[in-house]
């Protein structure tokens, strides 16, 4: 397992995706590394605020890295149940 890996692990979502955003905004890409923040973060993704899911998206796509299918289901199902809320500003 990689050093990379283990310290992954044992960071908390706003270190994930704070981590993330600091990569996407140099610029630094490796897929080894945003594969192991993916992992880790889906399984805190139904407890990330608002503000970390979209640095997490963000970095993300800055960066053109796509996580497996079941990262994104569970993404999409969290970002669009909070998104239920926000009607009032629609119209």
């Amino acid at each position: 397992m990689s050093r990379c890996h283990c310290r992954c692990r044992d960071h908390g979502k706003h270190e994930l995706s704070s981590n993330a955003g600091a990569l996407a905004r140099l610029g630094y890409y490796r897929q080894d590394y945003m594969a192991t923040v993916t992992e880790a973060a889906g399984r805190l993704l139904r407890t990330c605020s608002n503000a970390e899911l979209a640095n997490l998206a963000w970095a993300l796509a800055r960066l053109g890295h796509v996580p497996d299918e079941a990262w994104l289901e569970v993404f999409q199902e969290e970002t669009l149940s909070r998104c239920l809320g926000l009607e009032f500003l629609v119209g």
